[in-house]
Order: C-alpha cells, then structure tokens, then sequence
C-alpha cells in the first residue's frame, strides 16, 4: 500500500439524506457521508458512483434498494488548525 503524506482534510464533502425504507427497518431519515474529494468536478461522479452502489444487488443475492427521495448535498469545507 503507497501511503500519501497528509495535506490537509478534503476541500469537499458530500452527503446523500435517505427517507424512511422500511423494508431495510429505517423509520426516519437520516443523514449519510458519501465521501471527500479534493475537486469539485469530482463530486457528480461521486454521486453516481454511490446511486450505482445501491442498485448493485450482488447477482441477485441481496434486494435492490430504492434510490427514490435520497436528497445529495455538496460542502466546500474552511478548515482551520485547532493547536492542542
């Protein structure tokens, strides 16, 4: 495994909220983080890479799971060092 030096945290986080899906015993929504990214042309891929993710049933061995209502939101992060 090739190891980066740290930089610094991402510029760009992405999070999809989810309704309620009952069939997987979720009764209220929530919220998920997607992932992190450097480049804001990268956030759209992101995205469809998780919608992909959630179709993928395995060859079958598991229930497809409803994308219907997931809500994905995009945050520029202004981070600044904490001195502890």
């Amino acid at each position: 495994m090739h190891l980066k030096p740290f930089k610094g945290p991402a510029t760009f986080f992405v999070y999809v909220t989810i309704p309620p899906y009952l069939n997987c015993g979720f009764t209220g929504e929530y919220t998920a983080r997607v992932g992190a990214c450097n480049n804001e042309t990268e956030i759209m891929p992101m995205i469809k890479k998780d919608l992909q993710a959630m179709g993928d049933t395995l060859g079958g061995l598991l229930a497809p799971v409803s994308t219907k209502g997931r809500r994905y939101r995009a945050f520029r992060a202004e981070w600044s060092e904490v001195k502890i």
